[in-house]
Parts: C-alpha cells; structure tokens; sequence
C-alpha cells in the first residue's frame, strides 16, 4: 500500500510544505524570514487527511477485486450503462495507450534516442511523442465509435437485453441495504462536519 500511494504524496507533500508557508493571517510559529501561519497548517492537515482517506478507500475498493467485477456490482447497484460503460472503454483506451506508448518508446530506443539527458532536443521528441500518441488515440477512438454504431451500439430498443448479458450478477436485498447504510454513513459525516464545524 504505501508504495501505492508513493506518487500521491509527491503532490500531498508539496501541499503540506507550501501551504502552511503561503495562506493564512494568524502567525504560527516564526523560523527566521519564514513565517508558519495557523489557518494554512490547518488547511493542509485537512487536506492531507482527506486526500489519505480518499487513497485508501480507493486502494481498498479497486485492490480487493477486479475492477470489471467492481463495475458489474456497481451497474447491478444502478449505475446508468452510459457511465459503466464509459468506465469500461476508459480502461480499456488506457491499456492500449500504454502498449502504443511501450511500442513508440522501443522504436525510438532502438533509433538511438536516450532520455537520460535534458535539453531542448529531448524535449521536442518527447513532445512529438505526445503528440503522435494523442493523435493515433484519438483517431482509433473514432473508428471504434462507428465500428460500435454500425453494430447497434446505443440502440435504445435493444439496450435491455444488452444489459441482461452483460451483468453477471444481481443486487439483492442485503446489497441495497449495505449501499443505503453506506451513504448514511457518509451524509452522517458531512452533516456532522458542517454542524460541529
């Protein structure tokens, strides 16, 4: 778990070190020419523990299962078919571009590129990468659309039995209620937050 969340915290320690440092009107502690302010030690304290709690459960959630099997569930519990679906291409697009990308990177390896140097010339390569990458994605993106189209894809009249097919499952009784307790839990929270403050 924690060499997970070993590149969230680049960002979350970089919002510890500065916040504190850069807002606030109340004086915390004074190191020198650096002035430590209360209301930004605070923000960033809320901040680190939000960001940690969101990690974990995501870490938790998408960790202990398969994520097509967390999107079924998910679907069985009511999410619209657009969005699962949107889910479903989302990780699928993401697996193919990271093949493109290892296929990309080998072709220029074997051309001679090497990026253990920074300079201009590095980063207009890397750059065209990107670019070439955004460009073939987008256009094979297109071309699945109409291959999906041409198929029946978003066809509301046989959108049912589509749907059938794809759950493997059903919520039942006991998944409704665990979802319901859940969702009071978190508005319990919030509520508490806003009132208590």
């Amino acid at each position: 778990m924690l060499t997970r969340l070993s590149y969230p915290s680049v960002f979350l320690l970089a919002v510890v070190v500065l916040l504190p440092v850069a807002a606030g009107e109340t004086p915390l502690l004074h190191l020198g020419p650096i002035t430590l302010w209360e209301e930004g030690s605070a923000a960033a304290l809320l901040i680190a523990g939000r960001l940690g709690a969101i990690l974990t459960l995501s870490l938790v959630l998408l960790g202990t299962s398969p994520l097509l099997t967390t999107i079924r569930a998910m679907r069985a519990l009511g999410l619209p078919a657009t969005l699962a679906d949107m889910m479903l291409f989302f990780l699928r697009y993401l697996q193919d571009l990271a093949d493109q990308l290892a296929a990309m990177q080998t072709a220029m390896r074997l051309r001679g590129f090497r990026t253990h140097r920074l300079n201009w010339r590095t980063l207009k390569v890397v750059a065209a990468l990107a670019g070439s990458l955004l460009v073939r994605s987008y256009a094979q993106s297109e071309r699945v659309l109409q291959a999906m189209v041409l198929r029946g894809y978003g066809d509301t009249s046989r959108a049912h039995s589509r749907t059938a097919l794809v759950l493997a499952f059903r919520a039942g009784l006991f998944d409704v209620l665990a979802l319901c307790g859940t969702l009071a839990v978190a508005v319990g929270l919030v509520a508490a937050q806003v009132v208590f403050g």
